[in-house]
């Protein structure tokens, strides 16, 4: 494979030589991540600028990345913001996506969270995961669109079953408490798992409640300490507070008062 590719990347470098735009792009890509070459992000803006003078859309996306993060450029919001609208106007997902995160937080523009919201959508239409994420949270708190739990749960859906770990946990919260959905405590034990597996904290700490009160899956004191530890470890004071009640009355632990106390 590795051999392959190494064919691959010679191939793209002639074609790049000889002013081919996609061939400009993959390179500069290659410079970006380090794949095949090794990481050089001045390299990279190089044939990323290459590319986009010929109207090439992804590399207006990659070398606006690169001014964004200042990597290979002087950070450059501005500059950036200009690179994603072009890319962002002819459909670029991912360019949609950092256009609406900038308008959300006031980088390069005035904060506009119609602005965040609009791009957001065209990006969430075409499956852009994080897009869709960041567009359920608007909707949930009516930021630039109309509050709706029911487009906030559509959207948080698309997202978690893309494996958006915080969407899941936001899901199972939503199913937990009939936010957007029905009240459903199976499937909040469904997207709270997914979401605690990856280390989400709310996740795991919802998780040991519903094993501890038995909502959405059998009673498992055990299931309920070991999920509120994993939480707690990672500074949830609620698991923190309730890991301690089960040690203090030794409830699916063995019962130890001086844990229970630190």
């Amino acid at each position: 494979m590795s051999e392959d590719l190494d064919e691959a990347a010679l191939w793209f470098r002639k074609a790049a030589d000889n002013g081919d735009d996609v061939a400009q792009a993959y390179v500069g890509w290659s410079y970006k991540v380090g794949r095949g070459v090794a990481k050089n992000p001045e390299r990279a803006s190089e044939w990323f600028q290459l590319a986009v003078d010929q109207g090439h859309v992804g590399a207006h996306a990659m070398l606006g990345d690169l001014y964004y993060e200042g990597e290979g450029k002087e950070q450059n919001y501005s500059k950036a913001a200009e690179l994603y609208r072009t890319a962002a106007d002819s459909g670029h997902a991912q360019a949609q996506l950092a256009l609406g995160w900038m308008y959300a937080y006031g980088e390069a523009f005035e904060q506009d969270f119609k602005e965040a919201a609009f791009w957001y959508e065209q990006a969430a239409e075409q499956g852009e995961a994080s897009a869709q994420f960041h567009l359920s949270v608007l909707h949930f708190r009516g930021k630039g669109v109309p509050e709706s739990q029911e487009r906030a749960a559509y959207w948080a859906q698309q997202a978690a079953e893309q494996g958006v770990t915080t969407a899941q946990s936001n899901l199972g919260l939503m199913y937990k408490n009939g936010f957007g959905v029905e009240q459903d405590y199976t499937q909040a034990v469904e997207w709270f798992s997914r979401a605690a597996e990856e280390g989400d904290a709310t996740a795991q700490l919802e998780l040991g409640w519903l094993y501890e009160s038995g909502q959405g899956t059998d009673q498992d004191l055990g299931a309920a300490a070991q999920w509120y530890e994993k939480a707690a470890t990672q500074g949830n004071s609620i698991a923190q507070t309730n890991l301690g009640w089960l040690y203090f009355k030794g409830l699916g632990v063995k019962r130890n008062r001086r844990t229970a106390r630190d």
